[in-house]
C-alpha cells in the first residue's frame, strides 16, 4: 500500500471538503500536522480482487488529540466494498498528535487509500485466505442507527465489526444490513460529534437479528456558537447568538432576549428588569423583530418573559449600530430574532417553570411542506389568581410558521405570532377593571432564487393595542391606544460582477391610528402612509469589503392633512483583512425614524408601547449620526478579542427621558407633562474576549466604557438618565460531565444619574429638587448561577435546571427620597429569582 499525502484543513462546523473550504482563520491553523506513526494493512475486498478492480478511496478521518481515529466518512469510492476495507484499515492506524499553539487538538483530515494489484502498482494485500468453511448456515444482522434523545436516523454512521476488522455504513434511512457467520461479535458504532456506542451481539445459525442502536450526541459539539462580527465583512459589533447560547446562560431563565442584557454597550434601569438601553438611545427607538417582522413589545407585562417562545427562536442577532440600509425607519439598536428552521423530523417540546408553561411542535407534512406551532401561557398568573381570588393576572403568546417549496427555486413562508396580557381585578357586582396589552402579526413571504441572485415579495398585516381604565384617585382618564397596518415589501439581490453584489428594495404601509383621549400638545392622526426604498452595493476587491448604500423614507401621517417628514440615510461599511488573524472594520451612517413612545420614570423603563404609534411627527424625525470602528482578532486557544469604539449624535423632538417628573419639576397646570426636544451624544469603547465553544466550555467577558448625555433648551447639558460609565459582564458555561452543566454570569455597573430631592418646606409636599441628573446612584453587582441536569432516553430527553438570578442577594439602590430630617432616604430593591424548570423534547 502506498500512502498519499495527508491534506489537513480547518475544523469547520459544516464539514466542507478541503477543496471547497474557505481560508481558515488563524485560530484554526496548526503548528504541527499529524503524521502516521502506526500503519495498518490494507486488504483487497474479495469482489474487487476477483474482478480485477482498482481505484482510490478518499476518506475524512476524525483524529483525536491522542492520534486515534475515532470515525470516518467516505468522500469517494470506486465501490466493490473498497470503502469498507479502507475504513477497517483506518481504524487501526495511529497518528502523531496535531498541535495548535503547542497544544494537542482533535482534527479532521483527508486521507486517500490506493488499491493496486502487484503487477500494476504498489501492492494492496490480497484478501485473507478463507479458513475452514463453517458448515452452519449464515445469519443476518440488520437494523437502525438512531440518535439517542430524538430517535432521528443517523446517515453514514460507521458500524464497525471488531472481530472481522470490517465496517459498513448506514444508508439514507439510517439502516444497515450484514450477512455474518454464526457467532459473537463486538460492535462499535462511530458517528462524528457523537459518543462511541459499544455492544456485543450474537448471530445464530440461519437466524436474523434486528437491532436498534441509539447513539448519544456530544451535546456541546452540536451547538452553533456565538459569533462576534459574524458576517466577516463590515458589520462593526454585530453579534449572533444561536441555540444553546440563547437558552443556557445563567440568570436568563432560558429566555433568549435576556441574553442581550449581557452584551457590550447595553445598560438598563434596574438589573434583571426592563428593556435594554443601547448606547444612550431609549429602547422605544430600537427595532425588535422576528424573521423580519417588527415586534411591538419584548416582554409580557413590561418585565416578564419574552413574548416569543424560546423554542420557536433558533437565534438572535444583536447590532447596536452600523447596520446596512436594508434596515430602516428607526434610529437605535437592531435586535433580530430568527425562527426555527423547517423540520426534517417530527419534534415535540414542552417547557414548565414557575412563570410559564409551553408546548412546541414541528411537523413535516409532506416532502415540500413543513410547519411549526408553539403556544405558551403564564403559570405565575395561576398562582397569583389562586392567592387573590379577585385578581386577574394573565399572559399568553403563540407562534406559527409554515414552509412550502412549490418549485426548486421557490420558497413560500407563512408566519403568524402574537401575545396578550391582562392584569387587574374583578369588581364587586361583576365586571373587570383591567389593563390589556397585546398584538398580532401575519406575514406571507415568497422568495424566488435566480442564477445570480434572488427576488422576494412580502405581504404583512399587524394589529396592536394598549387599554387602561380610568384612575379617579390619580386623576387619569381611560386610555385606549390602537394601531393597525397593512404592508407590501419587495427586495432583490443580484451578482453583477466579480466580487460585486447589488441589493435593492421598496416598501409601503397603509396605517390606521386610534388614540383616545386626544392631546393638545401632540398631533395624533387617524391614518397614514409610510414609504421607503433603498439601494446598496457590496464590493469585495481583494482584502477589502465595501458596503455603500442609501435609504429614503417618507412619512405622511394624516393622508389628507397632517405632518409630513422625509429621512435620507446614507451609510457606508468598510472592512479590511489586515492579516489572516486580524480584521479592521468601520462604519458611518445616518439613521432616521418617527417618534416612538418610551415610558421612562425612575427605575422603570418600558418601551415601545403597543398601540401608541403615530404621535408627534410634527416634532420632526428622530435622527442619529453614527460613527464606529474596531478590530477583531482570532487568538490562540480558541479565543477571540474585539475592541470597538463609537460616537453617536442624537437629535429628537420628543425625548421621553426628559419629562417634568424625571427633571424634578411640578406637572403642568393641565395635568400633562411637557415633552422636551433634545440633542444628545453617546460615545465610548467596548472590549470583548470570548472563548469559542470547544469541547465542554464556552463563555465571554465584556467591558463597556461609555458616556451619554442630553442637551435641552433651558436646562443645558446633563447626563442621560440611563448613563452607566462602566459595565462589566462575564459569562461561563461548563459541561462538567455527561449530562451535568454548570453556568454563572457576573454583572457590574456604576450608578446611573438621578435628580436629587431635599426637604425645604416649599410647595404642597415641601420637597425641592437639585440640578437634573446631577448625582449618581451607588454601583451594583450581582452573580447568577445555573445548574442543569439532562436525562437522555431512546427517543426523548428532558432537562431539569435551577437558574438563580442574584444568588448573592445584593440590593440595588434605585433612588433617594427626601425626608423632614434633611437626610436622603435610600430606596433599595432586592430582585432575587430562584427559577426551577423542566424541559422535555420528544
Amino acid at each position: 500500500m502506498t500512502r498519499l499525502a495527508v491534506v489537513l484543513f480547518a475544523l469547520l462546523a459544516t464539514g466542507v471538503p478541503a477543496q471547497q473550504a474557505p481560508p481558515a482563520p488563524a485560530t484554526e491553523l496548526l503548528s504541527r500536522r499529524p503524521e502516521v506513526i502506526q500503519d495498518a494493512p490494507l486488504r483487497y475486498p474479495p469482489q474487487a480482487w476477483d474482478n480485477d478492480i482498482q481505484g482510490d478511496v478518499v476518506l475524512l478521518l476524525w483524529v483525536s488529540a491522542e492520534g486515534l481515529v475515532e470515525a470516518g466518512e467516505v468522500v469517494s469510492t470506486p465501490g466493490y466494498d473498497m470503502e469498507l476495507a479502507a475504513l477497517a484499515a483506518a481504524k487501526k492506524m495511529r497518528f502523531s498528535a496535531a498541535l495548535m499553539e503547542g497544544e494537542p487538538v482533535a482534527v479532521k483530515i483527508r486521507y486517500t487509500f490506493r488499491f493496486r494489484k502487484a503487477e500494476k502498482s504498489t501492492q494492496a494485500l490480497p484478501p485473507l485466505a478463507e479458513s475452514r468453511e463453517d458448515p452452519r448456515p449464515k445469519g443476518r444482522l440488520f437494523g437502525d442507527v438512531l440518535q439517542k434523545g430524538t430517535g432521528d436516523p443517523l446517515v453514514g454512521a460507521e458500524v464497525y465489526l471488531l472481530d472481522l476488522d470490517e465496517a459498513c455504513l448506514t444508508d439514507a434511512e439510517g439502516r444497515f444490513d450484514r450477512t455474518l457467520a454464526p457467532g459473537g461479535y463486538a460492535i462499535t458504532v462511530n458517528v462524528p460529534q457523537h459518543h462511541a456506542f459499544d455492544i456485543l451481539e450474537r448471530v445464530d445459525p440461519g437466524a436474523s437479528l434486528e437491532v436498534k442502536y441509539y447513539v448519544e450526541p456530544d451535546r456541546r459539539e452540536r451547538y452553533r456558537t456565538i459569533v462576534w462580527g459574524d458576517e466577516g465583512k463590515a458589520m462593526v459589533g454585530r453579534t449572533t447568538l444561536a441555540e444553546a447560547e440563547i437558552s443556557e446562560v445563567a440568570g436568563t431563565a432560558g429566555d433568549p432576549i435576556r441574553v442581550i442584557m449581557l452584551m457590550p454597550g447595553v445598560t438598563t434601569s434596574m438589573s434583571g428588569l426592563g428593556y435594554p438601553v443601547v448606547r444612550g438611545i431609549l429602547p422605544g427607538d430600537a427595532r425588535y423583530e422576528m424573521d423580519g417582522v417588527q415586534v411591538p413589545m419584548l416582554y409580557h407585562l413590561g418585565f416578564g418573559t419574552a413574548v416569543v417562545n424560546p423554542r420557536f427562536t433558533s437565534g438572535i442577532v444583536f447590532q447596536p449600530g452600523g447596520y446596512s440600509v436594508q434596515h430602516g425607519q428607526f434610529p437605535g439598536a437592531l435586535v433580530m430574532g430568527q425562527a426555527a428552521r423547517a423540520p426534517e423530523h417530527p419534534t415535540t417540546a414542552t417547557d414548565l417553570s414557575i412563570i410559564q408553561m409551553s408546548l412546541f411542535h414541528a411537523q413535516p407534512v409532506a416532502e415540500n411542506l413543513q410547519t411549526l406551532v408553539a403556544g405558551r401561557m403564564g403559570t405565575l398568573g395561576l398562582i397569583v389568581e389562586g392567592i387573590a381570588s379577585d385578581a386577574i393576572f394573565k399572559y399568553w403568546d403563540y407562534q406559527s410558521k409554515t414552509f412550502w417549496q412549490p418549485g426548486a427555486r421557490d420558497q413560500v413562508e407563512f408566519l403568524a405570532f402574537g401575545a396578550g396580557n391582562k392584569v387587574g381585578e374583578k369588581l364587586e357586582g361583576g365586571g373587570e377593571d383591567v389593563v390589556e396589552i397585546g398584538f398580532q402579526r401575519l406575514l406571507l413571504r415568497e422568495r424566488h432564487t435566480r442564477d445570480k441572485g434572488w427576488l422576494q415579495v412580502e405581504v404583512e398585516y399587524g394589529k396592536e393595542g394598549f387599554l387602561a381604565p380610568e384612575d379617579e384617585e390619580e386623576g387619569n382618564e381611560a386610555l385606549d391606544a390602537q394601531y393597525s397596518y397593512g404592508g407590501l415589501r419587495g427586495t432583490a439581490s443580484a451578482a453583477v460582477g466579480p466580487g460585486l453584489e447589488l441589493h435593492w428594495g421598496a416598501e409601503g404601509y397603509l396605517q390606521d391610528f386610534d388614540f383616545i383621549p386626544d392631546t393638545d400638545s401632540l398631533s395624533i392622526p387617524g391614518d397614514g402612509i409610510t414609504l421607503g426604498a433603498y439601494v446598496e452595493a457590496e464590493w469585495a476587491p481583494g482584502d477589502w469589503t465595501l458596503i455603500p448604500g442609501i435609504r429614503v423614507d417618507h412619512y405622511r401621517y394624516g393622508i389628507d392633512a397632517g405632518p409630513r417628514q422625509t429621512g435620507v440615510d446614507p451609510r457606508l461599511g468598510l472592512g479590511y483583512q489586515l492579516t489572516n488573524w486580524l480584521v479592521a472594520k468601520a462604519s458611518f451612517g445616518v439613521y432616521h425614524g418617527p417618534p416612538r413612545v418610551t415610558l421612562a420614570e425612575g427605575p422603570v423603563v418600558i418601551g415601545p408601547v403597543p398601540g401608541m404609534v403615530g404621535i408627534g411627527l410634527e416634532r420632526d424625525l428622530t435622527r442619529t449620526r453614527q460613527l464606529a470602528g474596531g478590530l477583531e482578532a482570532q487568538l490562540p486557544g480558541g479565543f477571540q478579542a474585539v475592541v470597538q469604539g463609537y460616537d453617536s449624535r442624537l437629535r429628537t423632538g420628543l425625548d421621553f427621558s426628559l419629562t417634568e417628573r424625571n427633571l424634578g419639576l411640578e406637572s403642568a397646570a393641565n395635568g400633562e407633562e411637557e415633552l422636551l426636544a433634545s440633542k444628545g451624544r453617546s460615545y465610548g469603547m467596548e472590549f470583548v474576549l470570548r472563548r469559542h465553544l470547544r469541547g465542554s466550555a464556552f463563555g465571554w467577558a465584556t467591558y463597556s466604557l461609555s458616556h451619554s448625555e442630553r442637551s435641552a433648551d433651558g436646562y443645558g447639558t446633563m447626563p442621560f438618565m440611563f448613563d452607566q460609565t462602566h459595565v462589566v459582564n462575564t459569562v461561563v458555561s461548563w459541561e462538567v460531565g455527561r449530562h451535568w452543566t454548570l453556568g454563572a454570569a457576573y454583572h457590574f455597573h456604576t450608578g446611573r444619574p438621578y435628580t436629587p430631592e431635599f426637604w425645604d418646606g416649599s410647595g404642597e409636599d415641601g420637597i425641592g429638587h437639585g440640578r437634573p441628573f446631577s448625582q449618581r446612584l451607588p454601583s451594583f453587582w450581582k452573580l447568577d448561577v445555573r445548574i442543569q441536569k439532562r436525562e437522555v432516553y431512546e427517543t426523548w430527553y428532558f432537562d431539569f435546571y435551577i437558574d438563580i438570578l442574584n444568588v448573592t442577594f445584593n440590593r440595588e439602590t434605585i433612588g433617594y427620597d427626601a425626608n423632614p430630617f434633611g437626610k436622603p432616604q435610600k430606596n433599595e430593591a432586592l430582585f432575587f429569582v430562584p427559577m426551577l424548570g423542566l424541559r422535555a423534547v420528544f
